[in-house]
């Protein structure tokens, strides 16, 4: 019988071997894929940067050569293209990138600090050159651009051409994408998260892009139209199409990047996510059996996918292990339920159960020695 047991024990530990083996080799098999994935998306991001980049220069100097405010402006705008796929690439090389004992949350919110500073500086260059387009239209003046119309239609056009070969290589990109995701069928629960969690942030990196290149579209097709009026036309005022479309394209940076300014602000001061109700989630917390009070109840965004919740937890001193483990399990459940997958607990002890629900501090050592440095 005990030979049987041992026999038993033995096949019990070669099958979790073969198992913990088998998982190993998946996992690899799935990281490889993952950065397979990054590397082809990263060399889609780099031809498209080096062609708007290079379109960018192009543009700006062709409008300061013209005096044509509308040329200068997409210029920006094409910059606000060639910055945020800068971002995006380097967003995506370091998604998988390790924590380190001085960057314990890794580099993530590099996406959040790039997107908000191209944003202020955006809006900044906007608002000088609705400045100029309105000194401009006050004086009437027309610039270089009398014999120059066919110069404005010409760049602009070019500019519409390589905007379109980035929105096809996006855009086949994202359908590949999206379709691989579909057929695929991933038993390891560690690995589909890290999955997951990579091609989510890619789908959101590249639709930021896409945005920003048929936001840049429009407004070349936008210098376009101004470039037909003035080469096409001959009454007086033919020549304020161009800062028309230079405040066109301002106005549009602005309400473009104001939003992604308030996002970007509210994740960086550590704000409630907008889709999560705190006092709806304390409520529910404090209802569970055993949780006397809840206090440091924090919910915050460390960048555009990833909330973290963190939460001190007053229970009586009969409460065992066991049972504050349980629940743990219902407020991490309850955290799930809200969106919040990266929750951490911490019990404190009171000697009886009371029916004090205030936000008090049961942590000896900051009652006895450091209630200044706001322990808890």
């Amino acid at each position: 019988m005990q030979s049987i047991t041992v026999d038993i024990n033995n096949e019990s530990q070669k099958i979790f071997v073969r198992k913990h083996e088998l998982t190993e080799e998946h996992t690899k098999k799935l990281n490889k894929e993952v950065k397979n994935k990054n590397n082809k998306q990263i060399f889609k991001f780099a031809i498209i940067l080096f062609l708007t980049g290079s379109y960018f220069f192009v543009e700006l100097i062709w409008g300061i050569k013209i005096n044509s405010l509308g040329l200068i402006t997409d210029a920006i705008h094409m910059l606000s293209d060639v910055t945020s796929l800068a971002i995006g690439t380097y967003s995506i090389k370091v998604s998988n990138k390790k924590n380190t004992t001085s960057a314990t949350f890794g580099w993530k919110r590099m996406e959040i600090i790039g997107g908000y500073i191209n944003s202020i500086m955006l809006v900044t260059l906007s608002f000088s050159m609705i400045t100029n387009a309105i000194e401009r239209i006050v004086k009437n003046e027309k610039g270089d651009l009398e014999n120059n119309g066919i110069v404005l239609i010409i760049i602009s056009s070019v500019g519409i051409g390589i905007n379109l070969i980035g929105l096809l290589i996006l855009g086949h990109s994202h359908h590949h994408h999206s379709d691989s995701d579909d057929h695929s069928h991933i038993n390891n629960e560690k690995s589909n998260k890290s999955k997951h969690n990579s091609n989510h942030s890619s789908n959101i990196n590249m639709k930021a892009v896409l945005i920003h290149l048929i936001g840049d579209t429009l407004g070349s097709v936008c210098v376009v139209i101004s470039g037909c009026i003035i080469q096409s036309t001959s009454f007086e005022y033919r020549f304020l199409a161009d800062p028309i479309t230079s405040l066109i394209i301002s106005f549009v940076i602005i309400l473009g990047s104001f939003p992604l300014i308030i996002k970007s602000t509210k994740i960086l001061l550590q704000h409630v996510p907008n889709k999560i109700d705190a006092h709806e989630i304390k409520e529910e917390i404090l209802k569970i059996g055993g949780v006397n009070s809840i206090h440091e109840f924090h919910i915050w965004q460390l960048d555009s996918e990833r909330v973290i919740g963190t939460v001190h937890i007053s229970i009586p001193d009969y409460i065992t292990g066991k049972e504050f483990m349980e629940m743990c399990d219902q407020v991490k459940l309850l955290m799930h339920k809200h969106g919040i997958h990266n929750t951490t607990i911490q019990p404190e002890y009171v000697e009886s159960y009371t029916d004090d629900k205030d936000d008090k501090c049961f942590e000896p050592l900051c009652q006895q020695q450091c209630s200044q440095k706001h322990c808890c």
